[in-house]
């Protein structure tokens, strides 16, 4: 997708993220999910549920830490941006 010019969008970063985590695929899932954070693109509940189990599950703590970790650098950045927003009204 990627190669030939084709822009993902939400629903296809989290399929392939989804996917990727079924298969114990971490490294990888987290490759795409970084891509797919630092686009724009918004991590579905599901998908990052299904994450934080898989991680738990086997182990993988500090996947488990950066995955929470890039969300929570997304989310103070939308914190700050509705922040600035309310401050130009």
């Amino acid at each position: 997708m990627l190669r030939t010019g084709t822009v993902p969008d939400d629903e296809s970063y989290n399929l392939v993220v989804g996917l990727l985590i079924r298969q114990n695929l971490f490294d990888s899932a987290l490759k795409y999910l970084d891509m797919m954070l630092k686009s724009g693109h918004t991590l579905s509940l599901t998908i990052f549920t299904d994450y934080v189990r898989a991680c738990v599950r086997s182990g993988r703590l500090d996947t488990l830490a950066s995955i929470i970790e890039k969300c929570k650098v997304l989310l103070l950045g939308m914190v700050n941006l509705v922040h600035l927003s309310y401050l130009d009204c």
